[in-house]
């Protein structure tokens, strides 16, 4: 028994027979022994009762047919064992990165044509302009004269050297070195007060003035210390029994607020007004101004210190800094500002509020309303400590850089 290959392509699924050397010997082995039969058998040898040939050409052994798997098998070649020769080289991935980024040589040609002839038209621009002023010939030939000269020629130089740019000119000009007219006649002015003895009669009486100051009759009975102190207030407010030397009002402590006159001097004043260090109970603290009012009016605290209690609040255009406020329940109306505020257990109601802001504020424990129609109000900054951040339809009203906490 002979074998036959059947050798199969694993990419395309052809096959191809492959038969072995026994089964090409056995065949013509066979093929020998029918020849040879042939000639000998004279007779009948071409008779169709003498089969002799035909058998023996079939007894021929059986094939047996066997796949065949051709595998191709690719193996790493390591560049040490490669030949390389003048004609073949190897290049890391960085050398052909570096090929690609330089120029070629018609690139550089390029580049430098392009530029002596940019050169040349510049060049020949300035020549033609030179050639065109007025007597530019004459005039060149002059220069040729003089330079010709050495001594002529260093004293060109040296003046040369000693030249001013415009840009220089213009810098000087504008300095505080250089004197205008306008600068000099002003200059002239002070000169002329200075030697008829105008500026030390304003110094004598500027002195006056200064020694005015610390004294305490010309300053309603305030020390020039107490006086600075006060700045921008025109009302200081203290609680009674606290030792504030700069306070105008002070206010009898652990008792409500609401009954005395405290309320009406704040509703007509304008300007800033200081609380200092206390707790200020207020039952009714209502202070809605109106907008016809002259000027505007601004309540500043000393930090959480200054605390505003009260029952109910309402507020309309006025603003509150640097202060504590615990109000059970606080009306904002219009253009309204509280500027570093710490609300504490309040509840806060924007009741068709306009144009009021919130600005750095603490709210601890409170809760935000807003009724009617509300806009352009402003949260920008503010921490909400177990307070939600009240919910508003509408564009206009707008809340900012603001941290909600459970």
């Amino acid at each position: 028994m002979s074998d036959i290959y059947k050798l199969i392509n694993p990419e395309t699924g052809e096959e191809q027979l492959l038969v072995s050397k026994e089964y090409v010997d056995l065949r013509i082995r066979a093929l020998k022994d029918a020849f040879s039969s042939h000639i000998k058998n004279i007779d009948n040898a071409h008779s169709d009762i003498n089969d002799d040939t035909v058998k023996s050409a079939a007894l021929l052994d059986n094939a047996e047919f066997r796949d065949l798997v051709f595998k191709e098998e690719n193996r790493d070649i390591p560049a040490e064992n490669i030949l390389t020769d003048a004609e073949h080289r190897f290049i890391t991935q960085t050398q052909l990165d570096t090929f690609k980024s330089k120029p070629t040589v018609h690139e550089v040609e390029t580049l430098v044509n392009n530029y002596y002839n940019s050169i040349k038209n510049t060049f020949n621009e300035m020549y033609a302009g030179l050639l065109n002023m007025p007597n530019a010939v004459s005039k060149l030939r002059e220069i040729s004269k003089l330079i010709s000269n050495d001594s002529v020629l260093t004293g060109l130089v040296e003046d040369l050297e000693e030249k001013v740019s415009i840009e220089d000119f213009e810098q000087h000009t504008e300095s505080y070195m250089h004197l205008t007219n306008s600068d000099r006649s002003a200059l002239n002015i002070l000169l002329g007060l200075i030697k008829d003895g105008t500026i030390d009669k304003i110094n004598d009486i500027s002195l006056d003035y200064s020694r005015n100051a610390y004294t305490a009759s010309h300053l309603n009975d305030k020390t020039y210390d107490e006086v600075r102190s006060r700045g921008k207030y025109i009302k200081v407010y203290s609680i009674a029994g606290e030792n504030n030397s700069m306070a105008d009002i002070y206010l009898p402590a652990n008792s409500d607020l609401s009954s005395s006159s405290l309320i009406q001097n704040i509703y007509s004043l304008n300007g800033f007004i200081l609380f200092l260090s206390g707790n200020y109970k207020i039952s009714e603290f209502n202070i809605s101004r109106t907008r016809i009012s002259k000027g505007t009016l601004t309540i500043d605290g000393c930090g959480t210190s200054t605390k505003f209690i009260s029952d109910n609040m309402s507020c309309n255009y006025i603003s509150f800094n640097n202060c504590n406020i615990n109000a059970d329940f606080l009306i904002v109306k219009n253009d309204v500002t509280f500027n570093n505020v710490e609300f504490n257990e309040c509840y806060i109601l924007l009741e068709d509020s306009n144009n009021c802001k919130f600005i750095d504020c603490t709210f601890n424990n409170c809760k935000i309303a807003m009724k009617k129609v509300c806009r352009y109000n402003r949260f920008r900054d503010c921490l909400f400590n177990r307070t939600n951040i009240p919910k508003y339809v509408g564009t206009t009203n707008t809340f900012t850089g603001s941290i909600e906490t459970i």
